[in-house]
């Protein structure tokens, strides 16, 4: 699932840098008021008597254009990368049911001696869990390596990933 909340905080603007400009409201008259030079954001307006209007610039309309621009092109980068990890996402699932993971998760909890290798718990092949730190084999090979592989308890695995709780995630 995206997390479109990581784009609108990537995209937060503080709006530190600002410069003072005009613009032309719908009754022709002229405004003043602060525009962020990064994202565009106008402030209110701001009293025109304190100001002299012909040398100050005009408002820069293109600024929060091309911020929308930038935002929605990372939206697009992410919808597509969610997309690929889709696919991948898709592979490593149908690679959890072949005999290649079933002997790999065997030769894990053997090597780890059926102990949880975060908490030390003592567990057995109902309760431990295979968890990868790296997919890197996976995802050159098309299958995983046993280094690559840790005995984890549930409760471990559910701490590293809080999403999985409750799922009945592979073990």
């Amino acid at each position: 699932m995206i997390d479109w909340k990581e784009i609108e905080a990537e995209f937060a603007c503080n709006h530190e840098e600002q410069k003072t400009v005009k613009f032309v409201k719908s009754n022709d008259l002229f405004a003043v008021v602060r525009q962020c030079t990064r994202c565009g954001h106008s402030s209110s307006q701001l009293k025109q008597s304190s100001y002299n209007l012909s040398i100050l610039p005009l408002r820069d309309d293109e600024l929060d254009k091309q911020w929308q621009k930038k935002k929605e092109a990372r939206r697009q980068e992410l919808f597509i990368k969610h997309s690929a990890s889709q696919t991948w996402l898709e592979r490593y699932n149908t690679y959890l049911q072949t005999e290649h993971w079933q002997q790999l998760k065997r030769r894990v909890f053997t090597r780890d001696s059926f102990i949880c290798q975060n908490c030390f718990r003592k567990l057995n092949s109902a309760t431990a869990v295979c968890h990868h730190l790296d997919y890197r084999g996976f995802g050159e090979t098309g299958h995983s390596f046993v280094f690559e592989c840790v005995t984890l308890c549930d409760n471990c695995h559910v701490d590293r990933h809080p999403h999985l709780q409750g799922n009945g995630h592979a073990r």
